[in-house]
């Protein structure tokens, strides 16, 4: 509530300022696209951050870093509506623009590289999911350090993957949690939970 409140109040300055077409603006929309999907509020988001980025485009420009990761917001989207095809093309070119403009190490960077990991596993392709999440594991505790709620979460998604490889050894090795992120889509809470039991 109370980040969602410091939108709604930044969105009221920005329209009596007449600040609507401007990149601040446009990360106020895609800031309040980022909380509506944690709140599945799914179509207010996609509305939200599609706005976002056709402002990013116009102010300033399609392959910054901005328009990146608006990218990997709605790509987040697209897995939720299950288009994961769409979602794999659009955090791809995300992930092409982060390349070429900021260190591999940018959180943002790292969780479409997450977002990019879930499209492919939700389209069974296990093994390229694995190699993803293997990597996010290293890159996420470098960036947000082991005991973090972050890693816990490419954890989580980790051993979901390895388990429906058949590889359950190593599936046991990773923490779960019993009650997964905000950032889990319903088809990895399933998954988790057909194997964790209730």
């Amino acid at each position: 509530p109370g980040a969602r409140e410091a939108l709604v109040i930044g969105d009221q300055i920005a329209r009596r300022s007449a600040l609507e077409r401007t990149s601040g603006y446009a990360k106020l929309m895609l800031n309040r696209g980022r909380i509506e999907v944690t709140e599945s509020r799914i179509a207010d988001a996609r509305r939200d951050i599609e706005q976002s980025l056709r402002l990013f485009g116009e102010t300033v420009g399609p392959g910054t870093v901005e328009v990146a990761e608006g990218l990997a917001g709605l790509a987040q989207i697209f897995i939720w509506i299950d288009d994961y095809v769409l979602a794999e093309q659009t955090v791809r070119a995300a992930i092409n623009i982060f390349d070429k403009t900021v260190s591999p190490m940018y959180p943002d960077r790292v969780s479409a590289e997450k977002y990019l990991a879930e499209a492919l596993y939700l389209q069974d392709r296990l093994d390229e999911a694995a190699s993803l999440l293997v990597d996010a594991v290293h890159k996420t505790t470098a960036v947000f350090g082991h005991n973090s709620a972050e890693v816990a979460d490419v954890l989580d998604r980790l051993a979901i993957v390895k388990y429906a490889q058949h590889h359950y050894d190593e599936a046991q090795r990773y923490p779960r949690t019993k009650a997964p992120t905000a950032t889990v889509t319903s088809r990895w809470r399933m998954s988790q939970q057909h194997w964790q039991g209730p």
